[in-house]
This record gives structure tokens, sequence and C-alpha cells, in this order.
């Protein structure tokens, strides 16, 4: 059962040609992103991780702390920001590194340390870690984007079927099996791709969560064929269990600013006292003028 949204933060882009890829609450209490923009050549991404003010009020703007731009990163997918006991954070993210890809949207996960800067990724401070990849249903290792529950030890990686191109593949899987490269999977389900238009994802307990929804490209009402919902599907039998509309997320007076909105990012919350809550960004307002409010959606004591 979902809980109501309410908005915790409100950010804006670093840049003017930015666009809201990842969202995360870190548990330190600072809010990061991932930024998309151009890279350096055609079908390049450059990747801006930033740090912000943590969760207040719906009310109250969340500045951006610092930043760090890694050069032709990649499109920003999968974050999950960990923080280290010298004060400093791990970044896990997918980056679109020096190892083979088809997808210039995906990747291979990564672990740096998060260093506020510009950076070619053979530059980043302390060096990149490169995690192990697992094989798609060919046999042949491939890049994948991760989404983590890390207080509960878990990791789902989402694999692109390029044979068919209409189809892709989540894998729950143990973060310490992911780190060693033991592949045993812990639950598995195959998902078509077409509407709802993916835009985020998240396991938590014996859910996969998708944050969907298709941007309505300025025309100030919802896409009916493709709206913003959330989708829940059952780990142990691949079925979706429910589909959650969020018609009016991130209006402001009845309206969206510009009278746009898209969907983006979506990671876990956990608190202290067992409850879990999804945090979901959206994108409102014209090209170049973009806001981003973030949404808690609680979930719940969980298991």
């Amino acid at each position: 059962m979902l809980g109501p949204p309410a908005q915790v933060a409100s950010l804006v882009p670093r840049t003017s040609g930015a666009v809201l890829q990842q969202v995360e609450v870190c548990r330190t209490g600072e809010l990061f992103t991932t930024q998309s923009r151009e890279g350096t050549a055609e079908g390049r991404y450059t990747t801006v991780i930033a740090r912000s003010t943590g969760p207040a009020t719906s009310a109250t703007a969340n500045p951006e702390l610092d930043a760090m731009v890694v050069v032709d990163g990649g499109h920003g997918l999968g974050l999950h920001v960990e923080p280290r006991p010298d004060g400093g954070h791990d970044v896990w993210m997918s980056l679109q590194g020096p190892v083979p890809q088809s997808d210039p949207n995906g990747g291979r996960l990564a672990r740096f340390a998060y260093t506020p800067g510009t950076w070619a990724i053979d530059g980043i401070p302390g060096g990149v870690t490169w995690l192990p990849q697992f094989p798609n249903d060919a046999g042949a290792p491939q890049e994948a984007v991760y989404a983590f529950d890390w207080d509960r030890g878990f990791a789902v990686e989402r694999m692109f079927d390029f044979t068919t191109g209409r189809q892709e593949r989540y894998t729950r899987r143990r973060i310490s099996d992911l780190v060693q490269g033991v592949d045993a999977p812990c639950g598995r389900m195959t998902l078509p791709v077409n509407a709802p238009t993916l835009q985020g994802f998240a396991t938590v307990d014996s859910t996969l969560f998708r944050w969907v929804g298709l941007g309505n490209g300025g025309s100030g009402a919802p896409v009916p064929s493709d709206p913003m919902a959330l989708e829940q599907f059952d780990w142990v039998s691949g079925v979706r269990t429910a589909i959650t509309p969020f018609p009016t997320l991130g209006q402001v007076d009845g309206a969206w600013p510009g009278g746009a909105y898209e969907p983006e990012g979506c990671s876990v919350l956990r608190s202290p006292d067992g409850s879990a809550a999804l945090i979901l960004g959206v994108t409102t307002g014209p090209g170049g003028h973009h806001a981003w409010p973030v949404f808690a959606v609680p979930l719940g004591a969980r298991a």
C-alpha cells in the first residue's frame, strides 16, 4: 500500500542544458543527483553528480553544495552514494568508460570517490574500480544499470536485450555477490520495452518498482496512453501486482510550470524504524528553465 506523496526537496539544474536522471537521499542526509548533458562527441554524454542540502519542505529550495563532472561519463544512470569513514563518499553508478558496450545510455558499474571538480574517467582521483559484469541470455558479459536497496544488502540489475530490442531483464542480486562476481540471482523477470516508458526503478524487499511515464512535451496535460505512474512487480512470480497513477505530481496551483513534466529518477530511502519510502524525481518546466521537485512516497514498515 503506497502512502500519499510528500514533496521533500526542490532542486535546480546545474546548467540550463542538464537533464535530471537519478536522485537519492544519502544516509548522511544530503541529496545527490545525476544530471546528463551533451558530451564531447555524437552519442556521448557528460555526467554531473551534484550534492545538495538534505530534504526539508516543499517550500524550501535545496541549494547545491558542490558537484563532480565526469566528462563523457555516460547518461548518469544507476546512482548510489555511500558515506566513507573518513567523511567522504563513494559513488556507485554505470559509466561509459573504456569497456565494450552497445548502448550509449548504459555502461559498466563502477565505484569511485566523489571528488568535486571536472574529470575525465581515467583522471578521477583514486581511480575507478570496475565491478564484474554478468552474462546476458546468450551467455556473454554485458553492460547493465543498477539500483540499490543498500540497507537490506540488495541490488537490481537492468539489462537490455540487444538481440530483439523489445525486452529487458531485471535481476535481483545480493550486493556481496555483485562485488565478488558471483552469479546467484535472488529473483529475475523479463519485461517488454514499450509503454509505459521507464524513467527509474528500485527493489524493495519482495517488490520491483518501476517509475514510468512519458514526458508531455509542454502540452499542459497528462499523456493518456503513457501516464506518470508507479508499477509494482512480484519478484517470485514476475507478475505486475499494481500500477498507481500520479496524474498531478509536480503541479503548482493546479498546473505544471510551463505546462511541462517528465518523471525522472527513483531510489529507496530507509528509516531507522524499518519503514521505507521511494524517492521520486519529476522534471517540470520547458527546456532551459527546468525545476526538479522531489517527492517521498511512503511504503510503510517492511519485514
